[in-house]
């Protein structure tokens, strides 16, 4: 996904937390935080689940976005009640769901993003909160 680690740095600094959340085994812990530190990209948080399915630490998190491109996941996260923005390919063409949205790329991503972000604004400037 060439561009996250720009995008992310944006999402960041618009009081975004990131939350990486990978199905790799924890032994990858060392060479995945060398790799995020040279790329500079700002994760608050790392999780490692050998394997295991993304909904539990989703849900235990309390994300609010999931960024997505594995369909088994995309689907999982979603029937847990996680939104997902599922990068459009191939592989996942077939995936759909209420909670899934797909994009073809990180700038729509942060369009998505800045909408409901908008949206959320003006719908608590309407209520007075």
């Amino acid at each position: 996904m060439a561009g996250a680690d720009n995008r992310l740095r944006v999402l960041k600094e618009l009081g975004h937390t990131i939350v990486a959340v990978t199905a790799r085994a924890g032994r990858m812990r060392g060479l995945t935080e060398t790799w995020l530190a040279y790329y500079e990209v700002p994760v608050g948080r790392l999780h490692f689940l050998e394997g295991a399915s993304k909904a539990p630490m989703a849900r235990e998190e309390r994300l609010d976005l999931f960024i997505e491109d594995a369909p088994h996941n995309a689907l999982a996260l979603a029937e847990a009640g996680v939104p997902v923005l599922l990068f459009a390919a191939a592989y996942n063409a077939r995936v759909r769901h209420p909670l899934v949205r797909r994009y073809d790329g990180w700038d729509e991503v942060l369009a998505q993003i800045a909408m409901a972000e908008d949206t959320e604004s003006r719908a608590r400037a309407s209520s007075g909160h």
